[in-house]
C-alpha cells in the first residue's frame, strides 16, 4: 500500500469520475429545467415547452453517453491491468482493486445499464421526472463499480449502502401508485436491517483482526490457531453474508424480492434482477476469495453457502410454480437463479480443480448470461404492458400471432433461464454443475442433484409462459407495435443468448482470463492447491 498522501491513480477511477459527473450533471439539468426555459432573461428562441423539452432530453443523453464513456473506460483499465501491468492494482490507501475481475462487472453493469436506459425510454406507464430516473440510474452503477473494486471493509460498505439508498429511491419511484409506494417501504426497512447485521460482522473483523483491508484480514487469520477465534470470524462471515445476500437475493433474505419487483417500475425491476445482483456477488467473491480463503476457514463457509444455495433454488422455484403475475413469477426466477450461481460460490471454497476451471469463471459466465436472458425477457414484458396492460400471465395467449417475433424472443429467454441449449444458460449452468461435482464432497454433489432437480422444476414454469403464448387464444386481436428503445433491448438480448453458446470460446476465455490474471483474488483463494 502506497504511504503517498494523496494515494489515488486517476486513470484507475476515470470511469467512476465520468459517472459521478454525469449523474449530478443529469439530476443538475432535470432540476434546472424549468428555470431555464421560462426565466425572463432567456428569451429562447423556440417556445418554452420546447425549450424545456430540450433540456430533459439533453439530461438523459448526458447520462446515456456517461454510462456508455465510463463502460468503456473500466474496460480500458482491465486491458491495461492485463496488458501493461499484470495482476492488480491497488491504490486509495488499499481500499480499491483494479484488476480484469472488477473490470468484467464494471462493463458487464454498464451494458445492462444502456439496455434498462433504453428499456426506460419505451415504458409508457405513469412516469413522471424522467430524467431524474436516468440520473438515479446512473448514480446507481458508480455505486456498483466501487463495490466492483472494494478490496478493504468501510469502502465495500459505503458502496454499498449508496447502492441501497438509490435503489430504495427506485422502487418507490411511482409514488402515486401504492404498490410502488409499499415495495418501496418494505424494500427499506428489510434492507437497512440487512445493512446493520453486516456492519456488525465488519465491525467484529476489524476487532480480531485490527485491519479493515481484506488482504490485512486474511494475513492476521493466517497466522490464527484459537478455534474460539476462528468460530467468532466464521459468525462474523455470516453477518457480513447477510448484507451480501439481501443484495443477491439469497434465503432467508429474499422476503423483499416478490413485492419489490412487482410494485416497482418494471425497467428497475429488471435493472435490481440483474445489475443490483452481478455487484452481489461480485463483493461476495472478493470478500471471500481474499479475506476468508485460508483453509482452516474456508470449507466451513463453503459448507454454509451450499446448504443455502440449495434452499434459495428450491424456494424459489416451487414458490414460483403458484405465480400468475408474470413480474412475481420473474422474482422468484430471480431467486433460484442466485441459488445457480451460489452453487459456484460455495464450490470455490472447497476445491482446487473446481476453482480453476469451472467455479469462478462459471459464476462470471452465468452473471454475463443471466444479464441478456433476463433483460430480455422484461424488455418483452414491457412490450406487452404498454400495448395491453396486463401483466398477468394469462394476458400472453395466443402472443405468437400478434407478435411472432416477442413469443419467438421470449422462448429463447426462457429456454435459457431453464438451461436448455443452444441458449447461454445452458453452458453457464454446465459450468457451475461441473464445479460442484469436480468439489467432490458429498455435500457439493447433493448440490449439483439438488440444482439438476431444481432445472426440472423450473421448466414447469417458464414452459407455461411459452404455452400460453403458442397454444393460447389470444386476449385481443390487434397485433403489437413495440419502441424501438424495446425492440433494439429484445434484440441485442436474443442474439447475445444465443451467441454465448455458439460461439463460447472466447466468452469462457473472457471469463477465465478475468479470474486468472486477478492475482491478489486468486493468491490466497488458489494459493494452497498445486497449480
Amino acid at each position: 500500500m502506497s504511504s503517498a498522501v494523496i494515494d489515488i491513480r486517476w486513470f484507475w477511477v476515470a470511469p467512476e469520475l465520468v459517472l459521478t459527473f454525469a449523474g449530478l450533471a443529469g439530476l443538475l439539468a432535470a432540476a434546472m429545467r424549468t428555470p431555464w426555459a421560462r426565466h425572463p432573461f432567456a428569451r429562447p428562441a423556440v417556445p418554452p415547452e420546447d425549450a424545456e423539452g430540450t433540456v430533459l432530453r439533453a439530461a438523459e443523453w448526458i447520462c446515456i453517453v456517461g454510462v456508455a464513456v465510463a463502460g468503456l473506460l473500466a474496460a480500458a483499465v482491465g486491458w491495461s491491468t492485463r496488458a501493461l501491468h499484470p495482476g492488480v492494482m491497488v491504490h486509495f490507501w488499499g481500499g480499491m482493486m483494479h484488476d480484469p475481475f472488477s473490470a468484467f462487472f464494471k462493463v458487464a453493469v454498464a451494458v445492462a445499464t444502456l439496455l434498462v436506459m433504453a428499456m426506460t425510454a419505451a415504458y409508457r406507464r405513469s412516469f413522471p421526472n424522467r430524467p431524474e430516473m436516468y440520473a438515479l440510474l446512473t448514480l446507481a452503477t458508480l455505486a456498483i463499480f466501487f463495490m466492483a473494486s472494494a478490496s478493504e471493509l468501510v469502502v465495500l460498505f459505503l458502496a454499498v449502502e449508496f447502492l441501497s439508498i438509490v435503489s430504495y429511491v427506485l422502487v418507490g419511484y411511482l409514488k402515486n401508485e401504492p404498490r410502488s409506494a409499499e415495495a418501496g417501504i418494505k424494500y427499506f426497512l428489510f434492507g437497512t436491517v440487512c445493512s446493520a447485521v453486516m456492519l456488525y460482522g465488519m465491525s467484529l473483523l476489524y476487532g480480531l483482526t485490527g485491519s479493515t483491508l481484506l488482504q490485512g484480514i486474511a494475513g492476521v487469520l493466517a497466522g490464527e490457531t484459537d478455534v474460539a477465534r476462528r468460530m467468532v470470524v466464521l459468525a462474523a462471515a455470516f453477518f457480513v453474508l447477510a448484507g451480501l445476500g439481501f443484495k443477491v437475493s439469497m434465503a432467508p433474505f429474499h422476503q423483499w424480492v416478490p413485492d419489490a419487483y412487482e410494485g416497482a417500475p418494471t425497467p428497475i425491476t429488471a435493472y435490481l434482477s440483474v445489475a443490483s445482483k452481478a455487484a452481489g456477488f461480485a463483493v461476495t467473491v472478493r470478500f471471500l476469495g481474499v479475506a476468508l480463503a485460508l483453509p482452516q476457514i474456508a470449507p466451513h463457509w463453503a459448507a454454509l453457502i451450499a446448504i443455502l444455495a440449495m434452499i434459495t433454488m428450491t424456494w424459489g422455484n416451487t414458490a414460483a410454480i403458484w405465480q400468475t403475475n408474470i413480474k412475481r413469477m420473474l422474482a422468484y426466477s430471480s431467486i433460484a437463479q442466485a441459488g445457480y450461481i451460489l452453487t459456484g460460490v460455495a464450490a470455490a471454497g472447497v476445491a482446487g480443480e473446481g476453482v480453476r476451471e469451472f467455479a469462478i469463471p462459471g459464476i462470471l459466465l452465468y452473471v454475463l448470461a443471466y444479464l441478456f436472458m433476463n433483460l430480455g425477457a422484461f424488455a418483452v414484458v414491457i412490450a406487452v404492458a404498454n400495448q395491453d396492460g396486463v401483466e398477468e400471465i394469462p394476458g400472453y395467449a395466443g402472443l405468437a400471432r400478434r407478435a411472432p417475433w416477442l413469443a419467438a424472443a421470449m422462448t429463447i429467454f426462457v429456454l435459457s433461464l431453464i438451461g436448455i441449449p443452444p441458449t447461454a444458460g445452458f453452458i453457464a449452468k454446465l459450468y457451475l454443475f461441473l464445479a460442484a461435482i469436480k468439489a467432490s464432497t458429498p455435500l457439493m454433489t447433493t448440490l449439483a442433484v439438488v440444482m439438476f432437480v431444481n432445472s426440472v422444476i423450473s421448466a414447469y414454469y417458464y414452459l407455461n409462459v411459452v404455452r400460453q403464448m403458442y397454444l393460447g387464444e389470444p386476449v385481443a386481436e390487434k397485433r403489437i407495435s413495440a419502441h424501438l428503445g424495446l425492440k433494439l433491448t429484445v434484440g441485442v438480448c436474443a442474439v447475445a443468448t444465443i451467441a454465448i453458446l455458439i460461439a463460447a470460446e472466447p466468452f469462457l476465455a473472457l471469463s477465465q482470463d478475468a479470474v486468472y490474471t486477478s492475482t491478489p483474488l486468486f493468491s490466497i483463494l488458489i494459493g494452497r492447491f498445486t497449480w
